[in-house]
């Protein structure tokens, strides 16, 4: 939808208006939402607000890392770090 008013002048780019404070604007994005708003390589739109209603992992890529449970609410004590010993440990971070 974004598109078509893009297209047809309905909406026009920001990115004239994105200097100074604001030269790194699309950054502050997540990137995903940066580019739901963006037409021909220009930012037309940035979403109001983001929602995220469900968590998907791969079981084996985290049992590999020797993480063994995932935490049982969003804002639950700091989720189980892998093993010492693990070659993945080395790459976890929070």
């Amino acid at each position: 939808m974004i598109g078509e008013y893009a297209a047809d002048g309905s909406i026009i780019s920001m990115n004239p208006y994105l200097t100074g404070a604001y030269k790194n604007f699309k950054s502050w994005e997540y990137p995903l939402a940066a580019a739901t708003g963006t037409y021909k390589g220009q930012l037309v739109g940035v979403p109001m607000s983001l929602n995220s209603w469900a968590l998907y992992y791969n079981k084996s890529i985290l049992k590999a890392a020797g993480i063994t449970s995932r935490p049982r609410r969003w804002l639950s004590s700091p989720p189980t770090r892998p093993k010492s010993g693990s070659s993945r440990a080395a790459n976890y971070s929070r």
